[in-house]
């Protein structure tokens, strides 16, 4: 037998089951959301430290934990809405995979993150300048110029960062240039010995 009372059972919940399932399901978010911020910490140390692929994984974790979030259960000391949710978050999380894509020369990826940020914030200066190094890594001149010229439209871009960017497109453009002559020179050399 013991000797310890039973514990008392909370009627807060038997009470008032709608409120205490609105607690739950805050407590649950804002968990979330704390669990992302940490998993993204960690992909930012990883990334510092140029481990891309596992710096990668923790934001994609991060993602994870984040689309399972209900806004309408987030606190304000969490986050006061979606929108707030989405750029101070999630945002940052696909523009960071899309900074280890780039690192690890996964253009495609790269373009897909970048474009999922520009979809919801078409002057997002730092997706464009990914964008616009993914495009050009893709031998993709015409998209990366477009991309370039909304990026010297944006707010903040500085004429050193446009003229980098410039440089960029231009040199891989010459090298496609290049590619394709001796591409030609393979094909006319080829030609010519079996003519002969």
């Amino acid at each position: 037998a013991s000797f310890l009372p039973a514990a008392p059972r909370c009627a807060f919940a038997e009470l008032y089951p709608a409120a205490a399932a609105r607690a739950a399901a805050a407590h649950s978010a804002d968990g979330r959301i704390a669990r992302a911020r940490g998993l993204k910490e960690e992909g930012n140390a990883a990334a510092r430290a140029g481990r891309y692929t596992r710096a990668r994984a923790a934001y994609r974790q991060a993602m994870r934990e984040l689309f399972q979030v209900d806004p309408a259960h987030v606190t304000a000391s969490a986050l006061a809405s979606k929108a707030a949710l989405e750029q101070d978050l999630l945002w940052p999380l696909h523009l960071n995979c899309a900074l280890c894509d780039l690192k690890q020369e996964d253009y495609a990826a790269c373009v897909r993150a970048c474009t999922k940020v520009l979809d919801a914030s078409p002057a997002a200066k730092k997706a464009l300048y990914r964008r616009v190094q993914a495009y050009a890594a893709l031998g993709e001149q015409a998209l990366a110029r477009q991309d370039l010229d909304r990026f010297r439209a944006c707010e903040g871009a500085s004429v050193a960062e446009a003229r980098a960017l410039e440089r960029m497109v231009s040199g891989s453009a010459s090298r496609e240039r290049q590619r394709e002559r001796e591409l030609a020179q393979a094909m006319f050399s080829g030609a010519k010995q079996s003519a002969e």
